[in-house]
C-alpha cells in the first residue's frame, strides 16, 4: 500500500512584547512545499544540482493562499511581499544540523522588527535575499490562519522546521 506523505514545513509565529519579551499570541501551522521547491530539493539530493547555501523568510499581505504552481518569480508580487521591516535584505534563516530527520531554526529564531503596523497573511521561504526579489527558489509557502497586526512594539517571530522523518 502507497502512503501518502506531504513534504513541508511547519511554522510556529509568534507576536512579541519588544519591551517585555512576552509573547503575546502564537500559531502553528503547516505550508505546502510548491513544486519548485520540491523539485530544487530532488534535483540538489539525487542530481547533483548546486545547492542553496541560505534560505530566506518575507513575509507577506495579501489575502492569498500559496498554490503548487507558485514560484520565486510569481509569489513576491502576487501574495503582497511587505518589505518595510528592519535591514536592508530579507531575513535570513539559521538552520542547525538535521537530527532525527529534523532541522530547524530554534536556535535563532527570524525576527521582523515593522516601521509601522501592518497586516501579515502569510510567509514564504526564497533563496534570494532581496526585498522584492523575483529571482531564486521559492521552497515553501504559507498562509496563516488568522492575520498577525505587529506594530513597532511588537516583533514577528518564526521558527521554521522541516521534518522528513519516516511514517
Amino acid at each position: 500500500m502507497k502512503e501518502h506523505y506531504t513534504p513541508g514545513f511547519v511554522y510556529t509565529v509568534e507576536t512579541v512584547n519588544r519591551k517585555t519579551g512576552e509573547v503575546v499570541e502564537q500559531e502553528v501551522v503547516h505550508n505546502i512545499m510548491p513544486e519548485q521547491g520540491r523539485n530544487h530539493m530532488l534535483n540538489v539530493t539525487l542530481n547533483g544540482m548546486p545547492q542553496t547555501q541560505d534560505w530566506y523568510l518575507l513575509p507577506y499581505g495579501n489575502d492569498y493562499e500559496p498554490q503548487d504552481s507558485d514560484t520565486a518569480a510569481t509569489l513576491p508580487t502576487t501574495a503582497g511581499e511587505l518589505t518595510n521591516y528592519a535591514g536592508s535584505t530579507r531575513v535570513r534563516i539559521n538552520t542547525a544540523g538535521a537530527v532525527g530527520g529534523v532541522v530547524s531554526n530554534d536556535a535563532s529564531r527570524a525576527e521582523f522588527d515593522f516601521d509601522a503596523e501592518v497586516t501579515v497573511r502569510g510567509l514564504a521561504l526564497v533563496s534570494v535575499p532581496n526585498k522584492g526579489s523575483p529571482l531564486g527558489t521559492l521552497l515553501s509557502a504559507v498562509r496563516l490562519s488568522s492575520p498577525k497586526t505587529p506594530d513597532p512594539e511588537f516583533t514577528l517571530r518564526v521558527l521554521a522546521v522541516i521534518d522528513l522523518q519516516s511514517a
